[in-house]
């Protein structure tokens, strides 16, 4: 078994223990799924990468047949502090998992609003940085299956995420579209039909003028040209800030007074 439990972070010791018979014609082979091995009875191992790993232990008595038990175990990152510069106050808004174990991660400086998405490797460490120009703010992100990023944010300085966004790894835009001039987008999804949901808020006056924002859902195609959108009115589902999308639907996390 590991210790404490069977899930600890990269650089760090998994304490294995063999609970099987001993003696002087007993021998063991643990095989810790990385590609390395122990013939120690009850050994120590640290893995240098996070993910899910097959720990197969093998024991044989002279002449027997081997009993062999395998239990998984899991490795994850930890933490690591990422500094764009001194005078960059960065807060992160979103981030993704990438191939090979890496991540791209949205962030901006609260001072100026200037948005950057940088890289990171399997063990969190900075590989780029993109910057985006003046007037571009961005709040969420999803990979594509054509190897580039949808996101929520705006093209046109305003602190509101009310456009969807299509982009390139390097920051380049292919293409925004505003779907509705009263929406503010926290989440957007790439759905199986190529399309995309997006999950927000839209502000919507009463008789008296007084304004109310309501959850709104909406499905477009894979170029963000709306195709239908469900307003939580009578719901009274408001300020929705995540979602999840299943198979026969869609879960949301939001507030309701």
């Amino acid at each position: 078994y590991g210790w404490p439990d069977t899930t600890t972070y990269r650089d760090f010791y998994f304490y294995f223990k063999n609970c099987s018979d001993s003696g002087e014609k007993i021998t063991y082979h643990w095989d810790f799924g990385d590609g390395t091995s122990s013939t120690e009875k009850n050994p120590k191992h640290i893995y240098a990468t996070r993910g899910l790993y097959n720990v197969t232990l093998k024991v044989t008595n002279q002449g027997s047949v081997p009993a062999i038990t395998v239990t998984p175990v899991k490795v994850i990152s930890g933490q690591r502090n990422i500094d764009l510069g001194d005078n960059i106050n960065l807060v992160p808004m979103a981030f993704e998992e990438i191939p090979n174990n890496e991540f791209v991660v949205l962030g901006k400086d609260v001072s100026s609003g200037t948005s950057y998405l940088f890289y990171l490797d399997s063990m969190l460490r900075k590989k780029s940085v993109v910057t985006f120009t003046a007037g571009i703010r961005l709040y969420y992100i999803k990979a594509t299956a054509d190897a580039n990023y949808i996101l929520t944010g705006s093209t046109h300085n305003l602190d509101k995420p009310g456009e969807i966004i299509k982009i390139k790894p390097d920051g380049s835009i292919l293409w925004s579209k505003t779907i509705h001039p009263d929406d503010s987008y926290n989440f957007v999804s790439p759905t199986s039909d190529g399309g995309y949901y997006l999950v927000g808020s839209r502000s919507i006056p009463d008789v008296n003028g007084n304004i109310f924002y309501k959850t709104v859902v909406v499905k477009t195609d894979n170029n963000g040209t709306k195709l239908w959108e469900k307003v939580f009115e009578e719901e009274n589902m408001r300020q929705t800030a995540d979602a999840v999308i299943e198979q026969d639907g869609i879960v949301l996390a939001g507030v309701k007074p």
